[in-house]
């Protein structure tokens, strides 16, 4: 088989074999940083990335693996909110979404939230520097929302069972101090990176 390594260091990662995450920050650095995490700790399979929001919704719209977005607000052309503006009007399918910004206030988390529907999870808005640690639980915690609204939605249109099975705390192994300190570091590299 396979040699070990290749396998996500998360446990959770058999429920989360095709899902996909798209990374959409105009910050390299973080953006690295961020992929690397989903991939290697949270057990993403797919991870995509865009710079802007233009290039974010043409990989919505192209790539149907992916279901759970991070989204930054202050990029080139569109805004975060331009693009949830655009995913309100005509999202491909059910997405969930989580603001990570280093310019936040009330007034645009009151609208990122404003846009939650059945199909448009905005539920996560946070605040940069991210813990990447925190972000974890987080990320998960969204896609199990946009699974149960799925499984939901199944159930009153009459479709059949979503067989993706939700992902139970039990799954999820506390982390080990050789994983928790390459965490840090890829943290601290991060960190360094975007305050350069």
């Amino acid at each position: 088989g396979l040699p070990e390594a290749e396998e996500p260091l998360s446990s959770s990662s058999s429920s989360l074999r095709n899902a996909g995450v798209l990374v959409v920050d105009e910050d390299a650095a973080f953006q690295l940083g961020l992929k690397t995490f989903l991939r290697e700790y949270v057990g993403f399979e797919k991870v995509f990335s865009a710079t802007s929001g233009e290039e974010a919704l043409e990989l919505i719209q192209n790539e149907e693996s992916i279901n759970v977005i991070t989204l930054d607000y202050r990029m080139p052309g569109l805004t975060g909110i331009d693009v949830l503006e655009k995913l309100s009007e005509n999202t491909p399918r059910a997405l969930t979404v989580l603001m990570i910004t280093g310019y936040p206030s009330d007034e645009l988390e009151k609208r990122f939230r404003s846009y939650n529907s059945s199909k448009l999870i905005t539920s996560q808005f946070l605040t940069k520097p991210v813990e990447f640690e925190k972000l974890e639980t987080i990320i998960l915690q969204s896609y199990e929302d946009l699974k149960a609204s799925q499984r939901l939605t199944k159930t009153l249109t009459g479709e059949a069972h979503d067989e993706t099975a939700p992902i139970t705390p039990e799954d999820s192994s506390p982390m080990g101090p050789e994983l928790q300190q390459s965490l840090e570091s890829l943290e601290a590299k991060v960190t360094l990176a975007t305050t350069k």
